[in-house]
């Protein structure tokens, strides 16, 4: 999941080895933090947090 202001929003998508997975993820306000994180199998894969207004967090990675 991603936090986007505050709410989290969860998604699933399949996909096969070696395939490029990319998540990004923006702050919409001038104010806080937002993180992204990418779970596979229930395992934490790849995640990224920043903080300030209106900040990007993106997290990629070839499917292993």
């Amino acid at each position: 999941y991603h936090n986007i202001t505050g709410f989290n929003y969860t998604f699933s998508k399949k996909v096969k080895q070696g395939q490029l997975v990319f998540l990004s993820a923006q702050n919409q306000q001038d104010y806080g933090s937002v993180t992204s994180e990418i779970w596979v199998n229930n395992k934490l894969w790849k995640d990224n947090k920043t903080n300030g207004g209106f900040a990007t967090a993106e997290v990629s990675g070839n499917m292993e």
